[in-house]
């Protein structure tokens, strides 16, 4: 103890009381070792990337303000393909390490996964039905939402926009394990059934969606990019991804870097096109359909030097950790709440500066809170559900699946 601390003893009381604060919201998980930081800080900027591109609503008019809109494109592609790297490998792992593969399987899988991901959209969606339609505009409900069909084979509806990129992910999560089911009773070996699987629903989709890009002219973002039929191969990259790290890890860690390098190069040559696309029209054939591919291609090459990074700053880890753990409630939260209530209530008469600092302070301090008192609890009501043995559902990032 200082004499400062002796003369002022309040000062351990304040102290105290901030030390208690900042354990309110921290999050027991970003202390575990186990946790692969590479793979926290993919999710971590790929959230960062959605938020600032978003925030841009709130800021004034100013020229090159519409290029913000790569963030919340290269963001959200970025998710797609963590998130078929992440699942993938927990259903590799499912998949090779059961002697017989049945529905039983893939049923368990679906309770995790649901109960990992629906709590969390029901509860938001409840809020925007209430709620957000009392503070903010009013639009109407759609039962597809109840079936994340908003945005199946058409654009989605106004309410909740954001949710379609998570209609995506649920229509993921539910056929490429029947997929894969089906391809397991072919007489070929495992490793090989899988990657024609894997290789054939990557393809798919893709066919899918030039077919539609040549059949008429939809419109680039509510029409193709936001389409659930025409995006489920952007997260069938990170599956894939998965496959080769899983079976030739040793292969994938030895060539990272050259991996690395030719995903850079896609992605560079992605972020020129639609750079220089926001500036003139979206509305290319190119756009519909190749774009997409040399952006999850990108990310899927750079994913085996991000799973082997090592940080030595464990302040740094315990950032990234928690951004990347409360990235859900995140992406349900700023988008939904916290723009349109800064937009609508306390933008008028405060620095631009300030409203964007308490845009991203809110957006991380309501995540936090959601996580550690909704979120959270409801995922572990999945371990009633599903007697499995743990360690073959687990991904390579600890939490994060």
């Amino acid at each position: 103890m200082t004499d400062y601390e002796r003369v002022n003893p309040s000062n351990l009381l304040r102290r105290g009381r901030t030390s208690r604060l900042l354990d309110f919201f921290r999050i027991r998980e970003v202390n575990e070792r186990d946790r692969n930081f590479g793979l926290d800080l993919v999710r971590a900027v790929a959230i960062m990337l959605v938020l600032l591109s978003h925030g841009r609503f709130l800021l004034p008019e100013f020229s090159g303000k519409i290029l913000l809109a790569n963030g919340g494109f290269f963001g959200v592609e970025l998710f797609f393909v963590l998130s078929g790297f992440l699942i993938g490998t927990i259903l590799i792992k499912e998949f090779d390490g059961q002697q017989e593969i049945g529905i039983r399987l893939v049923r368990d899988f679906w309770i995790r996964r649901w109960f990992r991901t629906i709590p969390n959209y029901l509860l938001f969606l409840v809020l925007n039905l209430t709620l957000f339609q009392w503070l903010f505009v009013q639009q109407s409900f759609d039962l597809r939402y109840l079936f994340f069909l908003q945005n199946f084979m058409w654009p989605c509806p106004l309410l909740m926009p954001e949710s379609w990129s998570l209609a995506v992910e649920e229509w993921f999560y539910f056929s490429l394990p029947l997929m894969m089911l089906a391809f397991a009773f072919l007489p070929l070996r495992k490793t090989y059934s899988l990657l024609i699987c894997f290789a054939l629903y990557i393809l798919m989709f893709s066919v899918i969606r030039f077919y539609g890009a040549m059949s008429g002219s939809p419109a680039w973002d509510e029409e193709v990019r936001k389409v659930v039929v025409y995006r489920v191969d952007a997260i069938g990259y990170g599956v894939l991804a998965a496959y080769f790290n899983y079976y030739h890890g040793a292969v994938f860690s030895k060539h990272r870097a050259t991996l690395a390098i030719l995903g850079a190069i896609c992605l560079g040559f992605s972020a020129v096109v639609f750079t220089n696309s926001l500036l003139t029209t979206m509305e290319t054939f190119f756009n519909r359909t190749w774009l997409f591919v040399a952006t999850s291609l990108g990310f899927a090459l750079m994913l085996p030097w991000f799973k082997d990074m090592r940080s030595p700053n464990r302040n740094l880890v315990e950032w990234v950790s928690h951004i990347s753990i409360t990235s859900y409630s995140m992406y349900l939260i700023h988008f939904s709440f916290a723009i349109p209530l800064l937009k609508n209530y306390m933008s008028t008469g405060l620095p631009w500066q300030l409203v964007y600092l308490l845009y991203l302070a809110l957006t991380m301090i309501l995540s936090t809170v959601v996580y550690k008192f909704y979120e959270k609890p409801m995922t572990r009501l999945r371990e009633k559900f599903t007697a499995r043995d743990k360690t073959c559902l687990t991904s390579p990032a600890k939490g994060m699946a």
